[in-house]
């Protein structure tokens, strides 16, 4: 296996900001992770990890393996599947955490965090699930969990070998400054961490972008990407001069739901391909763009390869006019890319 994408599985429940609304609707971050994944790759070259309850949709299992992605890694726990949640967006397409429908099944209520932190523990994967082939992966994405749990799977793959590459979305209960020995450690464990404006909120407050990503290097990360929602991305180096903002792709958003898991999926391909974290983050870009088109995971699973390669070359060519650095940036990269990239790059590189 050379991917691995480590998280949930979940049922959502959907209220986008123009009002429309889709219950019961196949989710889960590593779903999301692995659909952003499989964008830019073949058919059976990624595995997920996840748990799933008694009673999680098995038509949703198949339609994974039907995406030729690998479900060995998918453990079914006793009991009901826990990770049920509600999104309900607002005009900038931002939403509350950790919401449910309430009794009528119409309205949303907030979510006990006790509650949170069970289902968390029970349906959160550990090295535990991860299938003992699956060490030789090259590529891993840690999709938010628990600390303790992200930082089990990251010890895994380091024990399994060099060379690999694991980035990681942390999870906004565990960023505090009173956990910051377990930070650093887990930051330092890791290649790239990759918060959103909540995470970077809950750790350092309103700091600008750039100053948050600078304090997460402080904290041992070497490679940070702050998800800035309708504001794109802004990708920073520790050891590589400033940071650089990337816009988003421009689509319309039907359900935000998944954007920053299906964007970080994409980043670990760009990522294994280039080995440049700007240009992953135009992989990762493009990789939510087709996931915030439409409702559910399985939306993006008839994107073809071809089709993704295409919107990239056209997302390249148009941020370079402002970004000259990217073109540099592909230059450098083009003789990594594996033959299929080659007439993408070679078309942006004429531009």
């Amino acid at each position: 296996m050379e991917y691995v994408v480590i998280g949930g599985l979940s049922v959502d429940h959907v209220v986008n900001a123009g009002g429309e609304r889709m219950s019961s609707q196949f989710g889960g971050n590593a779903a999301y992770g692995s659909a952003g994944l499989r964008l830019w790759t073949g058919p059976g070259r990624i595995g997920i990890v996840a748990r799933m309850g008694e009673d999680y949709p098995r038509e949703w299992i198949r339609k994974i393996q039907e995406a030729g992605i690998d479900i060995q890694g998918v453990r079914t726990v006793p009991g009901p599947h826990g990770l049920v949640g509600g999104f309900v967006y607002n005009s900038r397409g931002d939403r509350p955490d950790y919401i449910d429908l309430d009794e009528s099944g119409e309205g949303y209520v907030p979510q006990d965090p006790r509650e949170v932190m069970r289902v968390q523990r029970a349906f959160g994967p550990d090295s535990g699930d991860i299938p003992a082939a699956w060490g030789e992966a090259k590529a891993i994405f840690l999709a938010p969990r628990l600390l303790e749990k992200q930082l089990d799977c990251a010890r895994f793959f380091r024990r399994a070998g060099e060379g690999k590459r694991i980035v990681l979305d942390p999870m906004a209960f565990y960023m505090t400054m009173d956990r910051k020995a377990e930070l650093r450690e887990l930051f330092s464990t890791v290649d790239a961490v990759m918060p959103s404006e909540t995470e970077m909120r809950a750790l350092f407050g309103d700091l600008p972008p750039e100053e948050a990503a600078r304090r997460l290097g402080e904290l041992g990360a070497g490679i940070v990407v702050i998800k800035l929602g309708r504001e794109g991305c802004l990708v920073y180096q520790r050891d590589n001069g400033p940071a650089l903002r990337l816009p988003v792709c421009p689509v319309e958003a039907r359900d935000p739901t998944g954007a920053g898991d299906s964007f970080c999926g994409g980043f670990l391909a760009g990522l294994a391909a280039t080995g440049d974290p700007v240009l992953a983050a135009a992989w990762g870009t493009v990789s939510s763009s087709f996931v915030i088109s439409g409702f559910g995971v399985d939306y993006t699973y008839p994107v073809t390869q071809g089709e993704a390669r295409k919107r990239l070359s056209a997302f390249l060519t148009r941020c370079s006019q402002t970004i000259p650095e990217l073109r540099e940036r592909l230059h450098r990269a083009a003789p990594l890319l594996p033959p299929e990239y080659k007439t993408e790059s070679e078309v942006f590189l004429q531009c």
